[in-house]
């Protein structure tokens, strides 16, 4: 019989979980770039916005569970890993539901969603998204457009948007003109920062 050995037992613990922090985290997508920050305790979570608002929510759990038993033992390192990614997608797919859940109640709440009243997605309707965002710019004047996390079932119908923005010359135009007001916003923002130092 082999000697039970607590502290390698814990050790290979400590490993799988950071394993399945960091693989839940980046299936996050792009909700994986947003900035983290631990909270050791409390019940609630405070955010403050740079336009001052203030904004308190309840923590949200998100949790999977395995069983393995005996056959621990004789697991090659294929199924243990295969059992663990199962583990960490999970915990990936309920903290998705749950981070998009929370940002499209925040989005409601600050006049922030676009509504399309069931017509079909079009350049129209990128038009009115970008109308509702703050945009940022490169130092060469190009705009920092924003990440965008889609359903697989809205590809097509996003890629089709973006074609008509970019080929027909009406459409260009409105971009192109929303696109300089939101430089000239963003040139505002950044000549009314206060400068620290």
């Amino acid at each position: 019989m082999l000697p039970d050995l607590p502290a390698i037992k814990t050790e290979l613990r400590d490993i799988y979980l950071a394993y399945v922090s960091r693989r839940s985290h980046a299936q996050l997508g792009m909700l994986s770039e947003a900035p983290r920050h631990v909270i050791h305790e409390g019940t609630t979570m405070r955010v403050m916005r740079a336009n001052g608002d203030v904004e308190d929510s309840g923590m949200q759990q998100a949790s999977a569970e395995i069983a393995i038993g005996d056959q621990a033992q004789s697991l090659s390192y294929e199924e243990r890993m295969r059992i663990l990614n199962d583990l960490a997608d999970q915990m990936a797919r309920q903290m998705a539901q749950k981070l998009f859940t929370s940002l499209n109640e925040s989005l409601e709440r600050a006049g922030q969603s676009v509504d399309n009243r069931g017509r079909p997605f079009d350049a129209e309707a990128i038009l009115r998204m970008l109308e509702r965002m703050e945009l940022d710019f490169n130092s060469d004047g190009s705009p920092r457009m924003p990440s965008v996390q889609l359903d697989e079932s809205m590809r097509a119908a996003w890629d089709g948007a973006m074609q008509q923005l970019e080929n027909d010359p009406v459409w260009r135009s409105r971009l192109e003109q929303l696109v300089a007001e939101k430089r000239a916003n963003w040139r505002d923002r950044e000549a009314a920062r206060k400068l620290v130092g």
